[in-house]
């Protein structure tokens, strides 16, 4: 695991110029990977991640789902979306991905009628 993390591909953080990953820059032989928004990839700055991350959510984080744990109803609900089983049917073959995981977590019951 260590040596992937040395790999080029892995470096964490974000391009100064255009605020994408490491990895989805042109990689070039002996030589700065490319960035097409301006020139050569370089980390960004704690202000410049701080002001890509108010654009992206400028409300700040919003949960996508909220449970009760008082509620039994909410506490189904709850293990109905998120269990382990319930994530591989979402996420496995054939099991709709993330909108329908989305539309469980919105919707009581969904879950079991997906599997």
């Amino acid at each position: 695991m260590t040596e992937q993390m040395n790999e080029p591909d892995f470096l964490p953080g974000r391009c100064g110029n255009c605020m994408r990953p490491f990895n989805v820059h042109r990689k070039r032989m002996s030589a700065p990977p490319i960035c097409g928004n301006g020139g050569v990839y370089r980390e960004a700055t704690e202000d410049e991640l701080e002001a890509g991350y108010r654009e992206a959510f400028p409300d700040g984080p919003k949960p996508i789902a909220t449970f009760r744990a008082d509620n039994p109803v909410d506490v189904e609900r709850a293990k109905s979306v998120l269990s382990p089983e319930a994530l591989n049917r979402f996420f496995g073959p054939g099991g709709g991905g993330m909108e329908a995981f989305m539309q469980a977590m919105e919707t009581p019951g969904q879950a079991e009628k997906s599997a």
